[in-house]
């Protein structure tokens, strides 16, 4: 409940100031989302893996309704931005050569049977 009342609307501005200089926002201090600041989601914001919904986003009708909707919105939206990090993560490990080739590679001066 904390959390809620924290990134509720405040007078007109956003209520970010706790947040810091983390998050890009607008003149008024709501949370730049999506194609708003050139992301590839509706609710993602300037920090990678961080998404804005409701009032605190800037752009939003300020509704609980609209807020509502967004949150389960963004959910789909949570789970391609992990669909994403997982295969980036599967292609880095594909494209890293293995211990086992690595040894297969490199001589062994050292070794019984492998010396020069």
């Amino acid at each position: 409940m904390t959390l809620f009342r924290q990134l509720t609307q405040s007078r007109h501005r956003g209520n970010t100031e706790w947040l810091g200089k983390g998050l890009d926002t607008d003149s008024a201090g709501f949370i730049r989302t999506g194609t708003d600041r050139g992301g590839t989601t509706t609710h993602d914001t300037s920090v990678p893996g961080v998404f804005a919904v409701g009032d605190v986003r800037s752009g939003s009708i300020k509704r609980v309704a609209s807020a509502v909707g967004e949150g389960s919105v963004v959910v789909a939206e949570i789970h391609q931005y992990l669909s994403r990090l997982k295969e980036a993560e599967f292609a880095s490990t594909q494209s890293q050569p293995s211990d086992a080739s690595l040894g297969a590679q490199i001589p062994c001066a050292n070794s019984v049977g492998h010396g020069p």
